[in-house]
């Protein structure tokens, strides 16, 4: 398995006006699209950032897994979504080693992705990705 990158980083937020203002005004970074994806109770803001993107998530009911972060840890970044070339060694590698508490994953006609590989750092968890 080799990582071809970061695809994008999620940093959970209570409100999208104070973080937006930072990505857009300061950074410069336009909004591409706001996503809901209501099984994992998060909207999400996608700005590109050229080779990634940065995701601003927010709750969309009280006890989602982004509420649950929020309240635990308060806003800042949830995981980390690395490209892979070979999602399926790279899941054989994370459940050998010590991080194997995969939760799921999502796979349609643009990538298969693998979330919720407990990372040993204090970010949430890191994504995997092939597209």
């Amino acid at each position: 398995m080799k990582i071809l990158g970061i695809e994008h980083v999620g940093i959970a937020v209570n409100n999208f006006e104070e973080s937006s203002s930072f990505w857009r005004d300061i950074i410069g970074l336009d909004l591409k699209v706001r996503e809901e994806v209501d099984s994992q109770g998060v909207i999400t803001d996608i700005y590109p950032t050229g080779n990634g993107k940065i995701e601003l998530l927010m709750e969309t009911y009280p006890n989602s897994p982004i509420s649950r972060f929020l309240k635990k840890r308060g806003p800042g970044i949830h995981h980390i979504c690395l490209e892979v070339d070979d999602i399926n060694k790279a899941m054989v590698k994370s459940y050998r080693g010590s991080h194997n508490q995969g939760s799921g994953g999502i796979q349609n006609y643009i990538y298969t992705s693998i979330f919720s590989i407990r990372c040993p750092c204090r970010i949430s968890s890191k994504n995997l990705i092939e597209r």
